[in-house]
């Protein structure tokens, strides 16, 4: 019946119909238009900063010392585009940014801040809306120099945070981040560090082998570099690594860049019987007998028999047979070459270099190059399984390098090493 009736309706009954539809429909939308709109309350806002107050770029504790090193905003800190910014957010506020201006000789944040619907002007002067603010220098956060701290912080990012009461006029910042002052060896060309669960490669500057690393707040970091740490705000914290090398991901210590009784990487250094802690230069006329010679077998090298850790102390040692092994990729490089005016073997990966000087060996009273005084060897804390009388050690010429044994009086070069922890 129904299909029947809506067949046979007659067409003015049907545009009729339709008209009907359509009336209640526009007044439906006129219903909609008429209704008030609720306006958002947008109050002008500003955060003092008065001259020498809290709020600067830079305010951290230097060391153990406690007392603040500030610098103040500058006229180039307000000025036009590069001005610096305030974000300002809150539960009860529509984000927004407040942008530092001069006011007379003290700065300010200045900026309108939009009310969430349903907040009042009264709710904003009373203080009741809480209010979170930050903001950031203009920087990198790998800046080295070689003139002074305030030069170094001015130019590094930092990143300051607060929480306020909405009818605050000035209010202090936190510094959000502690700084890491890295002294590298001029054979250290990068590193690694895990900040905060993340692996990153720094480079130091090859001016003075120098880094200072921003590191968030209560963010941990471990590396070859530094110990693990629970970083402090403010904290300076300073990392010296002038006489080790890191060679990167993979190494299990730290290699010193001298031979032991060495000063510099081109030295040979003293020599030193295998268990010996004394050691001597080639030309002191030490006899160097098979007649007394360490005859323990424990391995590794025991601390009171190794030489490394009685010249430089706990943490220090000569190296495993191992990690000796891991140079021997390295590259035979002559006097002219080496940049040491004498002749080794360079060990150089992306993270820094080792170099070994061709020292030779002493026998008896004798002091032996190799006939193309290209020879060297280097002992290390391992002797082979049941031993007393031959160790490890690596050894190379111009043409060949590789680790094996030999007898432990005789007197070879030591590179001692650090672990890492």
């Amino acid at each position: 019946m129904k299909k029947t009736f809506l067949k046979f309706l007659p067409l003015t009954a049907a545009v009729l119909l339709a008209t009907s539809c359509s009336k209640d429909d526009n007044n439906d939308e006129k219903n909609i238009e008429n209704q008030p709109k609720v306006e958002k309350v947008v109050i002008p806002f500003s955060v003092k900063v008065n001259t020498g107050n809290s709020i600067s770029k830079i305010a951290y504790t230097q060391g153990d010392d406690v007392s603040q090193f500030n610098v103040n905003f500058e006229d180039k800190d307000a000025a036009g585009g590069s001005a610096i910014t305030m974000a300002i957010t809150g539960d009860d506020i529509e984000n927004t940014t407040l942008t530092l201006t001069k006011d007379g000789s003290d700065f300010k944040f200045v900026g309108d801040i939009t009310l969430a619907e349903g907040k009042t002007e009264d709710d904003f002067k009373n203080g009741n809306i809480s209010i979170s603010g930050s903001f950031g220098t203009a920087g990198t956060t790998t800046v080295t120099s070689t003139t002074s701290l305030a030069d170094v912080m001015s130019n590094c990012s930092h990143q300051y945070t607060t929480t306020f009461a909405s009818n605050a006029e000035t209010i202090e910042l936190n510094d959000n981040y502690a700084y890491l002052e890295i002294s590298c060896a001029t054979e250290q060309t990068k590193f690694q560090l895990t900040i905060g669960g993340s692996a990153q490669d720094y480079t130091p500057s090859t001016t003075n082998h120098k880094i200072w690393i921003a590191v968030p707040n209560g963010t941990s970091v471990t590396g070859n570099l530094v110990k693990t740490m629970a970083v402090e705000g403010g904290k300076v914290y300073r990392a010296d690594r002038t006489k080790e090398v890191d060679l990167g991901p993979g190494s299990s210590v730290l290699w010193t860049t001298c031979n032991l009784g060495a000063t510099n990487p081109g030295e040979y250094g003293k020599f030193y019987a295998y268990g010996e802690t004394v050691g001597y230069a080639y030309d002191d006329g030490h006899d160097f007998s098979y007649t007394s010679y360490y005859k323990g077998t424990e391995n590794p090298l025991s601390s009171e028999h190794d030489a490394a850790t009685v010249a430089l102390g706990t943490g220090y040692r000569m190296p495993t047979s191992t990690e000796l092994g891991t140079l021997e990729s390295g590259t035979f490089k002559n006097a002219s070459e080496s940049g040491y005016d004498v002749a080794g073997r360079l060990f150089s990966n992306d993270y820094g270099s080792v170099f070994l000087p061709a020292a030779g060996y002493c026998y008896g009273t004798i002091h032996t190059f190799g006939p193309d005084l290209s020879f060297g060897c280097y002992w290390s804390s391992t002797p082979p399984p049941g031993k007393n009388t031959t160790a490890h050690y690596l050894s190379f010429t111009s043409g060949n390098v590789n680790v094996s044994t030999s007898d432990r009086f005789i007197g070879r070069s030591v590179r001692a090493v650090r672990c890492m922890n």
